[in-house]
């Protein structure tokens, strides 16, 4: 059977889908609409650049856990310099000094030591995902060393703002892309499970994140680019596969 399509779960996931898709519609869509007519562009990029910057320590430890050593050295030297004169990741100076961002995390350090994927799942907020993933980002949540310094300050919502704050600007520099694929997929739950599979192999075999394609901030040039569109889509194909910068 081809894996792209196995989802023994299907029945389960589809129920969670549509509770994550309401939740998209009713919260997350409208506050990814207000943030992007409310905050300039200079500030979403200094969130933006925020976001990547608080991701470098769990990048770090799963760059080493990989044998990643080179890239580990890239990924502190980003740190350090971001953190020292970019005022703590706002600006992104390494990008300029030959050192662009990539990341990776605990799913892909499970991949790179001989873990399957496992089932398709679609997790409530987090959305498609699989067992292997899942398990990932339950390390994630309690061994991020971002998350554990929050706590240790008795900053215990810090790690729920930060996610959510994420989470509204992945929303946002996907607006346009996400209200496309609902209007042209066939099955919009099918077509992201293939698009998360081929999104997941990516950045599995290439140690990068990638995006759906995001929106433009003028001064800052940023997009990402998306694997190819899956056949049943009604839209027609893309071959860009390139990584977000």
């Amino acid at each position: 059977m081809d894996i792209s399509y196995s989802d023994p779960l299907e029945p389960l996931n589809r129920l969670v889908f549509a509770v994550n898709e309401m939740l998209d519609t009713i919260v997350f869509r409208p506050a990814a609409v207000v943030y992007g007519k409310v905050m300039p562009a200079p500030a979403k990029r200094g969130v933006r650049n925020v976001i990547r910057h608080l991701s470098l320590p769990f990048t770090f430890i799963n760059d080493v856990a990989q044998g990643e050593w080179e890239r580990s050295g890239d990924t502190a030297q980003r740190f350090i310099l971001n953190t020292m004169i970019g005022f703590v990741g706002l600006v992104d100076v390494a990008e300029d000094h030959g050192l662009p961002h990539r990341s990776t995390d605990f799913g892909s350090t499970l991949a790179s030591w001989g873990v399957g994927e496992g089932p398709y799942l679609v997790l409530p907020l987090a959305g498609p995902s699989n067992i292997r993933d899942g398990a990932g980002l339950v390390v994630q949540s309690v061994a991020d060393p971002v998350d554990i310094a929050f706590r240790r300050a008795d900053l215990d919502l810090m790690p729920l703002i930060r996610a959510g704050v994420t989470t509204v600007d992945f929303r946002y520099r996907n607006l346009d892309t996400l209200d496309d694929f609902k209007a042209n997929a066939l099955d919009y739950y099918a077509f992201i499970r293939t698009l998360y599979r081929q999104r997941r192999a990516f950045e599995v075999d290439g140690g990068q994140e990638m995006y759906l394609r995001g929106k433009q901030d003028n001064e800052d040039g940023e997009y990402a680019y998306p694997p190819p569109r899956p056949d049943f889509s009604r839209a027609k194909p893309s071959a860009e596969t390139r990584p977000a910068k």
